[in-house]
């Protein structure tokens, strides 16, 4: 038998260390949509090793433990270590004032200790007062998808994603890795005073149950263990499955790590109520998952995920082909509804059909708004003249440009916009040049649109109505009769074209060379289609039927109205909320 590394002998009154950069390490949470869930620690008197699979580090161990006179905790040592590091090969150093891996919050200190906030997924060691009875200590946050460091040069403290209940037999969760029970030591905490007796090596591997949240240390030889459970998670982004006021995508991979074929489950569950001080959920956002391509269509068919209908996956064994899988999930946030900022979450469970592990990940999407700028094309491909009083179709589809800014449900249409970044560098959208910072106009754009008239101005025409899905928005458009930069029957330098007298000196009224022109417009947003791309973009895009009945007029009596109509289709290309005027 090895000797026990001295690193796991731990002596409270001979370490006393600063975390350096902890309070950064902290922060990165701070911004993440909250999906709330219970962990529950069963503690008992002494030294617990426990790993935290929820995120609380919203709150300080203040607040959780010394606020409550009834909580038992004296102390916690958080486990800080340097994966890789060559001083704990075989003998970690014993913690010392001035060089260790463990840093520690004591009931004493308070504020004062090192370590105010514990991490996402801590690893540490909790000592409960000398009570005669097992404590439970329930901690609420944000879950933590498991994430694995492992050296193959020492010892690993960290815990394994079994189910909760009872547990499951050392053996027989790792079984299905194959071989690496063979070298495989595993050192668990037992009730009393840490020494070298204290954590003590598991040789009873039959009967000694691994449970969810408690902490082991481990190691098996020169093997980098990739094995931690059956089911593989490969995340897209590592705090979770986060979409955000705008994704509508995100893609995960489940890889079967066990020498047999599994079936992966997945359920949607709940959030939990917020905590106090933090923002609440509004209910469980509108999950699909997409299936294979259509070849006829081309289209992605997708299921919905409910609280009681979630996802199956079966997975040959590891190393066979079929053994792992890509899922993409897609957010309905036109199902979804709510208000902008409200926040839909829960937790996405996957479990595995043998039983061994359980991996909880948080999900959770924010109520965007529609405001920014939003560009695209009308394709006009139906006509209705004052001669022929019925639509009909053209041999070719004529483009419409169209430029729209939302801001909140409210937009207005433009002839031509300025995108880029002013004085401040502050991103800007905005109606006229000179709000653009002198120095950044090399990476600045100009947008424009040849279908709607130039105005020294550009003062941008108010669309009426609601730019939402189902919504309708208008407007009116006019264009004078002798408007020489715009009016498409004039030709400035043509004498039959350019409104004036044969003397030209005199302007001509409407009627003789140029007609004035009001185009009324109508544009309907339709709800997202039904297939899967279409539900998972509809934050960004949208499209519905384009509407323009325009009159023109000459003389009093004199005026013929003709009617377009078409496609469109825009997509927004900047999130900016305000359009700049100046």
């Amino acid at each position: 038998m090895a000797p026990l590394p001295k690193a796991l002998i731990l002596n409270s009154t001979r370490l006393r260390i600063a975390v350096a950069g902890l309070v950064t390490w902290l922060t990165l949470t701070a911004s993440l949509q909250a999906q709330w869930l219970s962990q529950q620690l069963d503690l008992r008197p002494g030294w617990n090793a426990v790993q935290l699979l929820v995120d609380v580090s919203h709150t300080n161990l203040t607040s959780l433990i010394a606020s409550d006179a009834a909580n038992p905790i004296q102390e916690i040592w958080l486990w800080t270590p340097s994966i890789g590091a060559a001083q704990f090969v075989q003998s970690p150093q014993v913690p010392t004032a001035t060089v260790s891996q463990w840093s520690t919050w004591t009931r004493g200190l308070g504020l004062g200790s090192d370590v105010n906030r514990l991490p996402a997924g801590a690893v540490c060691l909790v000592k409960v007062a000398g009570v005669t009875t097992n404590f439970s200590w329930t901690l609420r946050g944000r879950p933590v998808p498991p994430r694995y460091d492992w050296t193959a040069t020492g010892l690993n403290f960290l815990g394994l994603p079994v189910p909760a209940g009872p547990g499951v037999a050392v053996d027989q969760f790792f079984q299905p890795a194959g071989d690496i029970l063979r070298s495989l030591e595993i050192y668990r905490y037992g009730p009393g005073e840490l020494d070298s007796g204290n954590p003590a090596r598991v040789f009873a591997l039959r009967s000694t149950l691994l449970r969810r949240g408690e902490a082991y240390w481990m190691r098996a030889g020169d093997t980098v263990n990739h094995y931690f459970g059956p089911l593989e998670l490969v995340l897209q982004d590592s705090r979770g499955v986060l979409f955000g006021p705008r994704f509508g995508e995100h893609r995960l991979r489940l890889r079967n790590r066990a020498s047999t074929a599994v079936t992966i489950r997945m359920d949607l569950l709940a959030s939990e109520p917020a905590p106090a001080g933090q923002a609440p959920v509004v209910g469980s956002p509108s999950l699909l998952i997409r299936g294979n391509l259509n070849p006829t269509n081309l289209l992605f068919p997708h299921t919905a995920v409910t609280l009681t209908n979630g996802g199956r996956w079966d997975l040959e064994a590891a190393g066979q082909v079929g053994s792992e899988v890509e899922v993409v999930l897609g957010l309905d946030r036109y199902s979804m509804g709510g208000q902008p900022g409200d926040v839909f979450a829960g937790i996405l469970r996957f479990t595995d059909s043998l039983g061994y592990s359980q991996t909880d990940v948080p999900v959770s999407a924010e109520v965007g708004s529609w405001s920014g700028l939003w560009i695209g094309d009308a394709q006009i491909d139906q006509v209705r003249d004052s001669v022929r009083n019925e639509m009909g179709t053209v041999p070719r589809p004529f483009p419409v440009r169209l430029l729209v800014h939302v801001q909140g449900t409210n937009a207005v249409l433009l002839q031509r916009v300025f995108v880029g970044l002013d004085a401040g560098t502050n991103r800007i959208i905005a109606t006229r040049e000179r709000a653009l910072g002198a120095g950044t106009l090399g990476a600045a754009r100009r947008l424009s649109s040849v279908s709607f008239p130039w105005r020294e101005a550009n003062a941008p025409w108010v669309l009426n109505g609601p730019f939402v899905h189902d919504g309708i928005v208008t407007t009116t458009v006019a264009l004078a009769h002798d408007d020489q930069r715009s009016n498409p029957f004039l030709h400035t330098f043509h004498p039959d074209h350019d409104n004036l007298d044969a003397a030209y000196s005199q302007s001509l009224p409407a009627g003789n060379e140029s007609w004035s022109v009001t185009r009324s417009i109508r544009i309907r947003i339709r709800p997202p289609g039904s297939d899967f791309k279409a539900l998972t973009v509809s934050a960004d895009r949208v499209d519905g039927v384009y509407e323009e009945s325009f009159v023109l007029t000459g003389a009093a009596a004199d005026s013929k109205t003709n009617q377009v109509s078409g496609q469109f289709f825009l997509r927004r290309i900047s999130d900016v909320p305000v359009l700049t005027r100046n």
